[in-house]
């Protein structure tokens, strides 16, 4: 996770040596040495992740490392930010005068480069005491398949699980195993970790229609670390149950002979094999071939929680998506735990009290009931979610098999409430405005949907809406979220505001994203205590306010903020026009910029000093009056706001979404230059004459609204 931190600040600096060369008179050799020493560091980083779990030199290492980074990083802004208080060229001549004149100490980096050089020296110097080293692939997948062995002894007859709500589930499987289909096919039952995909498999090979209508039957337990003779040889075990003599032989055979060896014991027999829990494509690969299709309808069963597993496509195969228990489900299965020696496990001795309460355990509700059950609920959901021995480990497994640019994905969905519907199309901008997609990926956000899809397939995301074939919004169950948030908390990712002053956790935090659900208020009195702060989020369900003067003192409070986010918090202001103060302009490293109110927002013209802006959204009925100074900015991918009078966006190239521009202003922009435009929607149109879209070559999207109020959406395909 570390490793994302590093990442994007050798990216700033390599910003800084293209962009701010002229500048750097005396430190430019430094500059490249740190670029270079932490591109170093980060070939340790990608080792360490699951190091850091279990030792705390390690992760005393790693904290160290990302603190350098952002040091690093903090350099660079720090650098950039001096012209934001005039900007254009005279600012920058200003500036350069200045350097001429006293060098660029004269702005404190060549000290700050100096003494960051030193640190980042003892920190190499302490991978060595800490005994950190790039390690191989293999010795990775072995320290996940320890931890997977430990966490689950998995075999065919293996445990006394408590089965519940799978009774339709097993009546339909068997049905596919059994039925008359002499092809030998392959089920998948796909699910997120932890889901009851094993246990479901289990009781397919153990009830009694399924162990009368094969021959043999095997059971093999794919782990993170494997090769294919390893997967041979268990699988042979497991059908032949062979004796020592045997073993002996076995251990003798090439990977060719096992692969015969297994193949003709099958030739000719109806079998059944379990592959239980894989992870990629290439353990099944590596079993395929040992597999005959006799034509006499053998059974193959594989369990993963990867959905392009799941979806063998070269093979004849059935995939079932494991569902959530339902309410009732849910409810007997806490009662077979709570209440083992009744019968079925029914809670037939539960007084309506206790019943009631644990039902609202059941569902996790948010009812009022007393505070002392309120306790009890709470605890048990707190050993559920951080100190089980069985479910949080096999969650984390999902999490640290991730890529590395996945993970800094996954752990931003923990800022987003409880429960709640994630906007997709927000979540793809929020990712690249935070840095999580490499800018030289030209359409950053089809990378950003490739990574949304991947962790949708590895079953960390659900999908909640779709809309034209797209995701449009998603959600993250209860304990994937906790395991990010406590992911996130440990690797100080990021930090939600729980309204209380803490002067000492406050002032030094190095906390680089913060979530404020409510106290609103009270933050901004603090928010001088966090000048590293590059992102500020509001998700208040109360719709606390703040006024005119807080977002004043934001603006000047926090000029290294990327993402501002107030589309869930209301602006007071007198008056009816919000007039935005001259402090915006200071927040140059603004890359998301999301707000909401309902009446007449006014920019003032320091907006053209937001030249890294990438997205403007404005929620609610309000309408913007933009001066002419957004022609500026050049880095703008999306505006999505109900604009007022004339509307100067022809010279951004990069723009790709346009939304609730109304036809005049439309009319009056030379879209030839909107060369990547590719969403458009246009109210007020007066007649239905297409014309004016057709110089458009790139839209993928058109909404169209007529000043009779009729809507239409044109998906365009070109």
């Amino acid at each position: 996770m570390a490793e994302a931190a590093v990442l994007y600040a050798v990216q700033r600096l390599s910003d800084l040596l293209t962009q701010e060369a002229v500048f750097l008179q005396g430190v430019r050799g430094e500059v490249l040495w740190l670029q270079r020493e932490l591109t170093r560091m980060q070939g340790f980083l990608k080792d360490t992740d699951q190091q850091q779990d279990t030792d705390d030199g390690v992760r005393r290492w790693v904290s160290e490392v990302r603190n350098a980074a952002y040091d690093a990083e903090d350099i660079v802004d720090t650098f950039m930010v001096q012209p934001a208080d005039g900007g254009g060229f005279w600012a920058s001549l200003k500036k350069y005068a200045c350097i001429l004149n006293r060098g660029v100490n004269h702005y404190g980096v060549g000290k700050d480069i100096e003494e960051l050089k030193g640190r980042i020296i003892d920190i190499s110097r302490g991978a060595e005491a800490y005994g950190i080293r790039t390690i191989s692939c293999t010795e990775r997948n072995r320290s996940l398949t320890e931890r997977f062995r430990h966490i689950r002894r998995t075999s065919s007859n293996a445990g006394n699980e408590q089965v519940v709500g799978f009774e339709e589930n097993t009546k339909m499987l068997i049905k596919q195993l059994l039925k008359d289909e002499q092809q030998r096919f392959v089920i998948s039952i796909l699910g997120m970790g932890g889901l009851g995909k094993t246990t479901l498999a289990r009781k397919l090979v153990n009830s009694t229609d399924v162990k009368g209508g094969f021959d043999c039957r095997a059971w093999v337990c794919v782990t993170q670390e494997y090769t294919t003779r390893d997967l041979l040889q268990k699988t042979i075990k497991s059908f032949q149950k062979p004796k020592i003599e045997d073993l002996e032989l076995m251990e003798r055979m090439t990977e060719e002979d096992l692969e015969l060896h297994l193949y003709e014991f099958l030739e000719g027999r109806r079998y059944l094999v379990v592959v239980d829990d894989i992870w990629h494509k290439s353990a099944w690969e590596s079993l395929r071939r040992a597999f005959p299709d006799n034509g006499n309808g053998s059974r193959i069963v594989i369990t993963t929680r990867n959905e392009p597993v799941a979806m063998i496509t070269d093979e004849k195969n059935f995939v079932y998506k494991l569902r959530f228990l339902n309410q009732e489900e849910s409810w007997k299965l806490f009662c077979k735990k709570a209440f083992p020696d009744t019968a079925d496990g029914q809670a037939t001795v539960c007084s309506p009290g206790l019943e009631k309460l644990g039902r609202e355990m059941v569902e996790k509700c948010r009812e009022e009931i007393p505070h002392e059950w309120h306790t009890v609920k709470n605890h048990l959901w707190w050993h559920l979610t951080q100190d089980s021995d069985h479910v949080s480990p096999i969650l984390a497994l999902s999490y640290d098999e991730l890529p590395y640019q996945l993970k800094s994905c996954f752990l931003y969905l923990s800022l987003f409430p409880e429960d709640s519907l994630i906007d997709t199309e927000k979540l793809i901008r929020l990712w690249i405005a935070e840095g999580f997609i490499p800018e030289e990926e030209q359409d950053m956000e089809n990378v950003a949907e490739e990574y949304l899809k991947e962790l949708i397939d590895r079953s960390m995301i659900q999908i909640a809406e779709r809309y034209l074939d797209k995701v449009k919004t998603c959600r993250i169950h209860d304990l994937i979220r906790e395991l990010a948030i406590k992911k996130a908390r440990a690797l100080e990712f990021l930090d939600v505001y729980d309204g209380k002053v803490n002067l000492s956790y406050s002032s030094t935090s190095l906390t680089r994203r913060q979530v404020i659900p409510s106290g609103n208020m009270k933050y901004v009195s603090l928010v001088h205590f966090y000048p590293r702060l590059r992102s500020l989020l509001f998700f208040n369900p109360d719709r606390e306010s703040i006024n005119i003067k807080h977002l004043q003192t934001l603006c000047s409070s926090l000029r290294f903020l990327r993402v501002l986010d107030l589309e869930d918090t209301r602006i007071e202001h007198s008056g009816k026009v919000l007039r935005l103060t001259d402090s915006i302009g200071k927040l140059i490293h603004l890359r998301y910029f999301g707000f909401k109110c309902n009446s007449l927002v006014e920019f003032p013209r320091s907006i053209g000093n937001l030249q890294c802006l990438k997205t403007m959204v404005a929620s609610g009925n309000s309408c913007w009056k933009l001066p002419s100074q957004i022609s500026k900015l050049h880095q703008l991918r999306h505006l999505i706001a109900r604009p007022l009078g004339h509307l100067q966006v022809s010279t951004l190239t990069n723009l790709q979404t346009l939304k609730y521009v109304n036809f005049q202003q439309w009319d009056a922009v030379d879209a030839r230059n909107l060369i990547n435009l590719q969403e458009l929607e246009i109210r007020e149109i007066p007649y239905t004459n297409m014309n004016f879209i057709l110089q458009v070559n790139s839209l993928r999207s058109l909404t169209l609204q007529t000043d009779t109020a009729f809507n239409t959406l044109l998906p365009l395909s070109r």
